[in-house]
């Protein structure tokens, strides 16, 4: 009898702790995406809106092209902004 007792709270406790952890990461990794998401928001609008300087708290570099598509000037700072800066201007170009 005390057995079965015990069983069934070992069960019980342990369901209730990985309903808990699956609560909690699940959180964590909301937090963390809606996060990540603003933070590229940030940076494409300003790609968008034609910043020329770097974006502050970024870590990836910036490179300006001509209208020939030579290099004008680069800069080391930003997050995301070469591939975007890349992509705009094969936007432009096709």
């Amino acid at each position: 009898m005390f057995d079965k007792l015990k069983l069934r709270l070992i069960s019980i406790n342990m369901a209730l702790l990985t309903t808990v952890f699956i609560v909690i990461f699940g959180v964590i990794f909301i937090i963390t995406s809606n996060s990540i998401n603003r933070e590229i928001n940030v940076n494409l609008n300003a790609l968008i809106h034609n910043s020329k300087r770097p974006i502050p708290h970024s870590v990836n570099i910036v490179v300006e092209l001509s209208n020939n598509g030579t290099i004008k000037n680069n800069l080391k700072a930003m997050k995301l902004v070469l591939i975007m800066i890349l992509y705009k201007v094969l936007l432009i170009k096709f």
